[in-house]
């Protein structure tokens, strides 16, 4: 299970079709499986992303009502496999790639505040990347959080409210140490602040 959310009474999980970490076939795709009867059973709903050497995935349900759904691409890692729900995973539509100028691996996203969140590894493990966007579709250049080389940088994220201000927070894995075999758990706190159109 690469993730899972609630809209309403609904829960909802996405799952790689395939036991190995990348999809070998165009079955190898993704699902959601959607449970109304608080997981006591759950149907499946197969996503129009093609499985050959996909993995990773995650989902989110914005601020319109669409259930978005993101795939990496391991034969192409600036460009993030994209599908749509407009009625909460029943019926789902492919979109066009996501452009991510640095890449990602590992895509987990979030929206807050109207804001679309992406982050991940970059594409060469040169970093942490963030990438926002206005639509979930279009992505602005890649923001670093850190630049250290490894295999690390999985993360995941929680969006919480406190006082009133949202507030997204981001878990990650570092390397530290001299031989760079070690990892740190590391948390920052993601705010949005949009500009005044007042001069």
């Amino acid at each position: 299970v690469y993730d899972a959310l609630t809209i309403g009474n609904r829960i909802l999980f996405l799952e790689f079709r395939h036991e190995h970490f990348l999809g070998e076939t165009p079955e190898h795709g993704y699902s959601v499986f959607i449970s109304e009867d608080n997981g006591e059973s759950f149907r499946e709903v197969r996503l129009p992303i093609d499985g050959i050497g996909r993995g990773y995935g995650s989902i989110l349900y914005d601020d319109k009502g669409i259930l978005h759904a993101y795939a990496y691409n391991a034969n192409d890692e600036r460009h993030m496999d994209h599908a749509i729900s407009r009625d909460k995973g029943d019926t789902w539509e492919l979109c066009e790639p996501c452009f991510l100028d640095h890449g990602i691996r590992n895509p987990q996203t979030a929206q807050i505040d109207g804001i679309y969140v992406a982050h991940g590894r970059e594409e060469n493990l040169n970093g942490f990347v963030f990438y926002f966007s206005k639509d979930g579709q279009n992505w602005e250049s890649a923001v670093y959080a850190a630049d250290k080389h490894g295999g690390c940088y999985y993360s995941n994220n929680l969006l919480l409210n406190e006082n009133g201000k949202n507030r997204l927070l981001i878990q990650y894995s570092e390397v530290c140490g001299e031989n760079m075999a070690q990892v740190n758990v590391l948390h920052r706190y993601l705010e949005i602040e949009k500009k005044s159109e007042n001069p």
